[in-house]
């Protein structure tokens, strides 16, 4: 067990906590299910923007400066599925936002990158386990299940069904809950969902008592799933 809280894991630590096949995290990776990522130092590279010109075609607009990349570099899914397949691969360009790029310079190229570089982000890490947890059979013992898009949920036995903006909102409170910071601003949670209401309690009113069974608020802005926090470890320590 890690003594650390970490930012990014490798995929091998990662299929071996979960028990999640190879062969089903080739196929999340290469479908953009999952973005795995690499860890570069002082890469040079080349980045800006680009814009669709024709069905085909598309400008490049580089940004003046140029540009040196340390950390985390996320794949294209083709990149992905090629080092799972084929054990390595050269990377020419790593994925960036929308219209926008990210290519390895040519003084810096080639950058070939192995099965064991590749690393998963904490917030990806999460997707996967829930994920997995989506498809596995609930467990009498789990508080909380959901399908994969969180539209049927399951809290300490009691089932609900919710509509896209509130499920989003479910979703992203059962992220928190797992990263261990499960209070969240109801503001940032409805506008992250794209709800256009300032009230949590506006886009639950259809389930009317359902929302104390799903959502606790602490009586100031904050609010968390209403899963019971696991029990303390009992003390190794015997009783005088």
């Amino acid at each position: 067990m890690s003594m650390i809280e970490k930012e990014y894991f490798t995929l091998g630590e990662v299929v071996d906590a979960t028990g999640i096949p190879w062969t089903d995290v080739t196929y999340l990776a290469e479908n953009g299910h999952v973005r795995l990522s690499v860890l570069v130092f002082h890469l040079a590279v080349d980045c800006g923007y680009c814009e669709q010109i024709s069905e085909d075609d598309w400008d490049h607009f580089p940004y003046e400066e140029p540009s040196s990349l340390t950390g985390l570099a996320d794949l294209s899914d083709r990149d992905a599925h090629l080092i799972l397949k084929n054990g390595s691969t050269v990377v020419e360009h790593f994925k960036a936002k929308l219209n926008e790029y990210c290519s390895v310079a040519e003084r810096a190229r080639p950058q070939t990158f192995k099965k064991e570089d590749l690393l998963l982000r904490r917030s990806e890490r999460l997707r996967l386990e829930s994920l997995i947890k989506a498809k596995r059979p609930p467990r009498d013992d789990e508080p909380f299940t959901h399908n994969p898009d969180y539209r049927e949920v399951r809290l300490n036995g009691h089932a609900v069904s919710l509509g896209p903006i509130q499920a989003a909102v479910v979703k992203q409170l059962h992220v928190a809950y797992l990263a261990g910071d499960p209070w969240k601003n109801g503001k940032q949670l409805l506008s992250a969902a794209g709800s256009v209401s300032n009230r949590i309690n506006d886009i639950f009113k259809s389930k009317k008592g359902d929302t104390q069974k799903l959502i606790q608020s602490n009586g100031r802005g904050l609010y968390r799933l209403a899963i019971p926090d696991p029990a303390p470890s009992p003390s190794k320590h015997p009783k005088k």
